[in-house]
């Protein structure tokens, strides 16, 4: 099948949505489909129109020097259409705001194009301005595709009762983090018995960690972790103490980490993050640490606030993190946060779960898809819930080992394998529209 995929951003830029379609576009090409990938990204600041290869993808850049590199094109009309009509079908991924997009999107109504559209984003509290452009090209030949239940029941407002909106998750390319996740339970199988003193499946304590969690698949040889020889643990109390005693010294006597990793930008809410994690350290009574890699405009932000609130013993803010250094990162950590209301799925946070993590997070994302509370990770309706949530993670040894070992050895259904097939079954469908 010859697929167009159109997004208004791609490599060389970066984000949710340009890695999104990078990885679909793969994983087509592997199932044996024909894919270009239509963009108004330029190839270089000023660039133009253009075609290259990017990571063994054909790529056709409508690009113009006008916009000052905002991927915006309204002049590209004749050549999108050409490039559109080239195809079988057509996926169009938008945003909130993607005019290059909805363009791709009017011409294939317009002309009769097999069409499916992904929503990237969660559209609240604005699904009503949607509404008048989209639900009147809605049809047959158009379909529509939301990561997670949550911008499902959004996008189905939009386009009323004139087209359906399947559920097509993210992909997650999980063999890495699923290595991550072996690796920490043979590090906690490896632990002197007397650390397990009050749970079955104890968190190993930073100390008595291995620091050489496992590589990328692309930077080693994929074989099962090996457990590492346990070093030295901190001395626990006297025989005499009873096991949750012992639990709670060993508890005080090391600081339990907590990690994230997002775009440091108001939408995320990672200042509430930081009240959040200020509010359980203060109900647990535990010295925690809050480590959160990314970068973004909000860093000032944040840091005014961890030195007004004299948190840098607690707070770190190491900026953007390669692959391999977030697996070293997970492998060494206690608990995911996240602190987001406006995921439409949350592919960090499933990277996290998938690694072994336990997840605290709000609930009525995306991430409810793939969370079960309790089960996997604990939810929270309101900040304040979040942080007694994450309270009550870090006091109870037993049910954070038991989520750890349920995340560690229960893998998460969202893989591309899941994700290609969902999406060639909406291809089917669209082509069978034009019939």
């Amino acid at each position: 099948m010859r697929i167009a995929l159109v997004s208004d951003c791609f490599m060389p830029r970066l984000g949710g949505i340009e890695s999104q379609v990078r990885d679909l576009a793969l994983a087509l090409q592997n199932n044996g489909h024909q894919v270009l990938v239509i963009t108004a990204t330029p190839a270089q600041r000023g660039g133009g129109y253009s075609h290259d290869v990017v990571e063994g993808i054909r790529v056709l850049r409508l690009a113009t020097p006008i916009f000052g590199g905002i991927p915006i094109n309204p002049f590209c009309g004749r050549q999108l259409l050409a490039a559109l009509q080239g195809a079988d079908v057509v996926h169009i991924n938008t945003g909130l705001v993607s005019p290059f997009a909805w363009h791709a999107l009017l011409l294939a109504k317009l002309h009769t194009l097999p069409a499916l559209v992904t929503w990237h984003s969660v559209l609240k509290p604005t699904v009503w301005p949607y509404i008048p452009f989209v639900r009147p090209i809605t049809g047959p030949t158009i379909r529509h595709a939301a990561p997670s239940q949550l911008v499902a029941r959004e996008v189905k407002q939009v386009v009323g009762q004139k087209g359906e909106v399947a559920v097509i998750p993210n992909g997650v390319s999980l063999r890495d983090w699923r290595q991550v996740a072996s690796w920490r339970l043979a590090t906690r199988a490896s632990e002197p018995a007397s650390e397990s003193a009050s749970t079955s499946t104890p968190e190993p304590a930073p100390e008595s960690r291995s620091t050489q969690a496992p590589e990328p698949e692309s930077a080693s040889a994929q074989e099962t972790p090996q457990a590492p020889e346990p070093a030295s643990t901190p001395e626990l109390a006297p025989e005499t103490e009873t096991a949750p005693e012992q639990a709670k010294l060993l508890r005080e006597q090391r600081r339990l980490r907590i990690i994230s990793a997002r775009r440091l930008a108001p939408r995320k809410r990672t200042l509430e993050m930081l009240e959040i994690v200020k509010a359980a350290r203060e109900i647990s009574g535990l010295d925690a640490t809050l480590t959160i890699y990314g970068e973004g405009p909000q860093r000032w932000e944040l840091e005014r606030w961890i030195r007004s609130h004299r948190a840098a013993k607690w707070v770190r803010l190491p900026g953007r993190a390669s692959r391999a250094e977030l697996m070293q990162a997970y492998a060494q950590a206690d608990i995911y946060l996240s602190s987001s209301r406006l995921e439409s799925f949350g592919i960090a946070t499933l990277e996290a779960r998938a690694a072994g993590l336990p997840v605290v997070c709000p609930t009525n994302t995306g991430a409810d898809d793939f969370l079960e509370n309790e089960v996997s990770g604990l939810l929270g309706e309101s900040d304040q819930d979040v942080a007694a949530q994450l309270a009550r993670l870090l006091l109870d040894d037993e049910l954070r080992g038991r989520i750890a070992h349920h995340n560690a050895t229960t893998e998460p259904r969202e893989n591309w394998e899941l994700v290609t097939r969902l999406t060639e079954a909406e291809y089917r469908a669209a082509l069978r529209g034009t019939e």
